[in-house]
């Protein structure tokens, strides 16, 4: 019969019950076939039987037991391959024979190359190449590899398992994804646990740490912790690039509540010191690219012990993102001549007394401009909470700082520094910031003064052109000194942030308040959240004690009244020393003055349709009142219960105090000690018929005081029923008639 090239294997994946299954090749005899079912071989005649042997197209072969559903069948050619017939020397030679072995030879060739197909092999694309195997001697309990040029080689190892990652390839499985090897793979950052970190928070991981951001900044690589408390007991990273070249720091942890670093012991030196070139000013020599993020570091609580955390100078395009520091008492982020910054950074209880957690200073002191920091930018995610003195510095010619951070006191404390010190910052905007202060003002305003020091003279910045608008601002601001050209508008403040609650007995008057307060101004009571008038519903006692005193109602309390008592910032806006700086539009909450600013200084007027004003407000209570203040007294201009209200205040009780009316320079009337005078001795008021009069002097009017009828004359030297005129008829100086 003829023979033709095909595969003499077939596989099946039975159904239930399943007997019959087809072979597509030729074979000789039954016994010529094996078959496996789910991996075990079958005996012909016991466990199945087989049709078609010497049939070109193959046959079938059935199984006496139905298959499960699954089952693997397969079906394979393994004909012995051996000679059993023999020709002799002039012996028949007989085709039948002749046919009988070629066909025997050809279905032995087609088995082999099914063989052969299932075989690893080369490719016909592949050049020759060595793939014979080592002697046993030189193979035994060795694993075997491809070398760089695919010949087979041997290597040391378990065996079953490559010897480095270099042998391993690695596809994410994802569509586009390439392959490359494990190496490669494993390379994309550096694991600090490569460098021997324990993260128990008991070992000292400071070296293996150190040792893992130094690689991977000369590498550019991530240097990578994963979740764990790594102690840390001195400076991990002090980088100065033109030291140690490489590339910029990337420090990222699983996250700020999962990678921490405690800090142990006194840290003056910075634990993260990174910093460009500090050799001479205006050098491009700065790393960028800095990455710090997803990790925590945790300090001693401790006001002795100093630990400052990051110092970053002459740096660029940086971002810190989701790190916390906590409880570190000393310096959480000094900025110097940095640029083009994100800081998401949350500080808790950071800081000590006259240290500022947060700074933004210059470097190189004796250079004019462009030698502070600029283009930052404190985001939503930026917090300061709960600092001992003060939250933030912004030192000489800091500018193009975006703030629209988080910053809250410790409600234990009272401050004496505000919480951002703006000194000679210039152009820089706080929008949507949230602030809450206590005791003194949230923000001040002031000039950086000039000086001396090693480097030589440095000049005076004024702080100027800096934009507050839409802000929470709990305190207000204070601007000082030279301060020019700053922008206050659209801000809600007042806020207080320290109060006594009280749920008051039957008839209870007494109610103790425990905060400094300098002024009554500084104090407001609600009662069942109704604001009290000052000397109308209660008196105060106490008044500039640290301690606090005591208010008094005049009128009893009922069982269970709620008593309120809170300190509030006399002024909103206090500008005490500057020119051309701009207030208007904020919504102030409290029973104090909206703005106050001192003799000498000006406003720059905002023009509406037109017309022109210095500031408006929109006051939440009876008030709303603009001072003014000089070397003698202050007064106030504003509204008391929709009615115009002028107000003086002297500072010296000596002083001739009054409130003075003019017109063109000259004085008209004044409302002093002696009450309402006429400066020329005279009053008019405007009535339907004319301008009628109240005249005072010596002597008779008649003849001599020319008026309108209905006006009215005293006589500072008239007795019984001289002293007292009527103007009631005729015109000029007659028909006087004394009453």
């Amino acid at each position: 019969m003829s023979v033709t090239g095909s595969t003499t294997r077939n596989d099946y994946s039975a159904s239930s019950g399943q007997t019959v299954f087809a072979y597509t090749f030729q074979i000789l005899l039954g016994t010529d076939l094996k078959v496996i079912q789910n991996g075990i071989t079958l005996t012909i005649d016991n466990d199945y039987t087989v049709s078609g042997a010497g049939v070109s197209g193959g046959g079938n072969v059935t199984l006496t037991s139905g298959a499960s559903g699954g089952d693997t069948v397969s079906i394979l050619l393994a004909m012995p391959i051996d000679r059993t017939t023999q020709y002799q020397n002039a012996g028949d030679f007989l085709a039948s024979d002749v046919n009988g072995d070629l066909d025997k030879s050809y279905i032995a060739l087609n088995q082999l190359q099914t063989d052969v197909s299932r075989a690893v092999r080369l490719k016909d694309q592949d050049q020759s190449v060595d793939l014979e195997l080592p002697l046993v001697s030189t193979r035994a309990n060795k694993f075997l590899r491809f070398n760089f040029d695919g010949s087979v080689d041997v290597a040391t190892g378990t065996p079953g398992a490559p010897s480095t990652t270099d042998d391993i390839t690695y596809n994410s499985g994802e569509t586009g994804s390439t392959q490359r090897t494990l190496t490669s793979r494993l390379q994309d950052f550096l694991l600090a646990t490569d460098f021997g970190v324990v993260g128990d928070g008991v070992a000292d991981d400071t070296t293996a740490a150190r040792n893992c951001i130094l690689a991977a900044i000369a590498n550019d690589k991530v240097a990578y912790f994963p979740e764990g408390d790594y102690k840390i007991t001195a400076n991990i990273l002090d980088y100065k690039k033109l030291v140690d070249g490489g590339k910029s720091p990337k420090i990222v942890g699983a996250g700020r509540g999962l990678t921490k670093f405690t800090i142990s012991g006194t840290q003056t030196d910075y634990v993260f010191s990174i910093y460009g070139d500090t050799t001479s000013y205006g050098s491009s020599s700065h790393p960028s690219g800095i990455l710090l993020q997803g990790f925590s570091v945790i300090g001693d609580d401790d006001d002795s012990v100093v630990q400052n955390i990051f110092d970053l100078a002459m740096i660029s395009y940086f971002t810190i993102y989701d790190v916390n520091t906590f409880q570190c008492s000393g310096v959480n982020l000094r900025m110097r001549e940095c640029w083009e910054g994100h800081i998401g950074l949350k500080a808790i209880r950071g800081g000590a007394e006259n240290v500022y957690p947060i700074v933004c200073d210059y470097y190189f002191l004796d250079k004019k401009s462009d030698s502070a920091c600029n283009n930052l930018h404190f985001g939503k995610d930026f917090q300061c909470e709960a600092p001992p003195w003060s939250a933030m510095f912004w030192g000489r010619n800091t500018r193009k700082v975006m703030m629209s951070g988080k910053i809250h006191p410790r409600r234990s404390l009272t401050y004496t520094v505000p919480a951002i010190v703006m000194q000679g910052a210039t152009n820089n905007t706080m929008v949507g910031a949230n602030i809450s202060w206590k005791n003194v003002k949230s923000i001040r305003i002031e000039d950086s003064p000039a000086g001396t020091d090693s480097n030589g003279s440095y000049p005076k910045y004024s702080a100027s052109e800096n934009v507050f608008i839409g802000n929470t601002i709990a305190g207000g601001f204070e601007l000082k000194n030279s301060c020019r050209r700053n922008t206050i508008a659209y801000n809600v403040g007042g806020i207080p942030q320290i109060k006594d609650n009280y749920d008051a007995t039957a008839g209870q008057t007494v109610f103790a308040y425990t905060f400094l307060a300098d002024d009554a101004k500084n104090v407001q009571v609600l009662q069942n959240n109704d604001e009290l008038e000052f000397e109308t519903d209660y008196t105060l006692s106490g008044i500039g004690d640290e301690g606090g005193g005591n208010v008094t109602l005049l009128v009893g309390a009922a069982e269970g009244d709620s008593i309120s008592i809170r300190r509030v910032e006399e002024e909103f806006v206090d500008i005490q020393g500057g020119v051309d700086n701009i207030v208007f539009g904020n919504n102030f909450s409290g029973p104090g003055t909206d703005l106050k600013y001192v003799a000498g200084t000006n406003m720059l007027p905002i023009e509406f349709n037109g017309r022109s004003t210095v500031a408006t407000f929109n006051s939440r209570d009876a008030r709303a009142r603009v001072e003014f203040e000089d070397d003698t007294g202050m007064c106030r201009v504003g509204t008391l219960a929709g009615k115009l209200l002028l107000e003086a205040d002297p500072l010296d009780s000596t002083a001739d105090t009054k409130i003075g009316l003019r017109v063109d320079g000259v004085e008209k009337a004044k409302v002093d000690n002696n009450g309402l005078e006429a400066a020329d001795g005279k009053f008019t008021a405007s009535l339907t018929r004319g301008t009628s009069g109240w005249y005072t002097g010596s002597g008779t009017p008649e003849g001599s005081v020319a008026a309108v009828v209905g006006s009215i004359y005293t006589r500072t030297d008239g007795g019984a029923n001289t002293t007292f005129y009527v103007k009631e008829s005729g015109t000029g100086n007659t028909g006087w008639v004394a009453k």
